[in-house]
């Protein structure tokens, strides 16, 4: 669902930026990974951060962010 299926003026302006169509793809990528049971938990905000870094990092080297052997 994208910003221009409801129209422009329906989604207040402060949310479009959650129906453009990058973010919906990586929304559907997390509803596949919580679909498979891949979930990490994190203690604190800095490790979820690290986390993300490293899936970004993974996804620049063109490795699969999901694979977990291969995670730091």
């Amino acid at each position: 669902m994208t910003a221009e299926e409801h129209g422009p003026h329906s989604i207040p302006a402060d949310q479009k930026w959650f129906w453009m169509q990058a973010w919906q793809k990586r929304e559907q990528e997390v509803d596949a990974y919580v679909a498979a049971g891949e979930l990490d938990v994190h203690d604190n905000a800095d490790e979820f951060l690290a986390h993300l870094g490293a899936i970004d990092a993974h996804r620049v080297d063109g490795s699969d962010s999901r694979r977990r052997d291969d995670q730091p």
